[in-house]
C-alpha cells in the first residue's frame, strides 16, 4: 500500500487480540524516515510511548512489548515522517 505525504491510514496490528504480551505490525516506508508510537486509551490519555529512531526505505517489521498495560482495548498511533497511521487493539489477560 503506498502512502502519501500527510495522509492517515489505517496501521493493522498482530496478534489482535494480543495475548503473549507483544504487538506486531508492518510498515513500507517510502523514504528515510524518523519513526515513533503513541498508545492511548480509549479516553485519549497516553499510557506508552516508543521511539524507533530513523529507518530507511522499504518494508520494516516492528514490534511493541505491551506487558505493562492492562486488559482493555487501545489505539495506536503510528508516526513516521509526516505520515500517520492509526489502529486499534485489544488486550486478553
Amino acid at each position: 500500500q503506498e502512502l502519501l505525504a500527510g495522509k492517515q491510514t489505517n496501521l493493522s496490528v498482530y496478534p489482535n487480540p494480543v495475548v503473549n504480551g507483544t504487538i506486531n505490525f508492518k510498515y513500507e516506508f517510502q523514504s528515510a524516515a524518523v519513526a515513533s508510537v503513541r498508545i492511548m486509551d480509549l479516553t485519549g490519555r497516553e499510557v506508552l510511548a516508543k521511539d524507533y529512531g530513523r529507518h530507511t526505505t522499504g518494508i520494516q517489521s516492528l514490534s511493541l512489548g505491551t506487558a505493562a498495560l492492562s486488559a482493555g482495548t487501545y489505539i495506536i498511533e503510528f508516526m513516521a515522517g509526516n505520515q500517520k497511521n492509526t489502529g486499534k487493539f485489544t488486550i486478553q489477560r
